[in-house]
């Protein structure tokens, strides 16, 4: 009885195995990509990935019932990880970090069902934060802040259904001291103040 188990286990994960193959595919551009397809129906199961035409890998992702799934990375020719994204069932969900070539974290955010909801912060090369906004669909969508490079603070406003400033908009000089405020409709902005004056 133990042995005819034992051989049952053996060929169902022989037979298992036999139903995916591993298809590798030069591009047209000579990059190479190589993915496991269930023969039964042609579904992509299992890792992705794909390298440069010069060797250098590009991609990792996990494919579930032909739909990404799970993390996908990408990366430079360098080998340093140019973009982290997750997905679920085929659509983004989770944290996306996305990075300068010298790994230095350039832009993090987050996804809800497919789209950019919540904080989206981005750093200059140096690390240093550049511009916080607040996205709603995908789009700018409420507060800003934007930054200098030495991390002072270089102007605030609100966004309204992408990138058109809505209301009092506060411009900084380089030493932190207000310059300038304006009042925007829709992306049109008319100053109401200015230092000095």
């Amino acid at each position: 009885m133990k042995k005819g188990f034992f051989f049952l286990i053996i060929v169902t994960i022989f037979a298992c195995k036999k139903d995916i193959e591993t298809v590798r595919v030069t591009e047209y551009d000579g990059a190479k990509v190589e993915y496991q397809l269930r023969l039964k129906d042609s579904v992509r199961c299992g890792t992705y990935s794909k390298h440069y035409a010069t060797g250098e890998l590009f991609e990792t992702s996990n494919f579930k019932e032909n739909k990404q799934d799970g993390e996908r990375k990408l990366f430079y020719k360098n080998g340093t990880t140019k973009t982290i994204e997750h997905y679920e069932n085929g659509l983004y969900v989770g944290a996306l970090q996305e990075y300068y070539e010298n790994g230095v974290l350039m832009q993090e955010g987050n996804y809800v069902n497919n789209v950019l909801e919540g904080a989206l912060k981005s750093f200059y090369p140096n690390g240093t934060l550049k511009e916080v906004v607040l996205m709603a669909n995908n789009e700018e969508n409420g507060p800003f802040k934007e930054y200098y490079d030495n991390g002072i603070l270089k102007a605030e406003g609100n966004y309204l259904d992408g990138d058109a400033e809505q209301g009092l908009l506060k411009l900084y000089n380089a030493s932190g001291q207000l310059e300038k405020t304006m009042n925007c409709e829709n992306g049109r902005c008319f100053t109401t103040w200015e230092l000095g004056k």
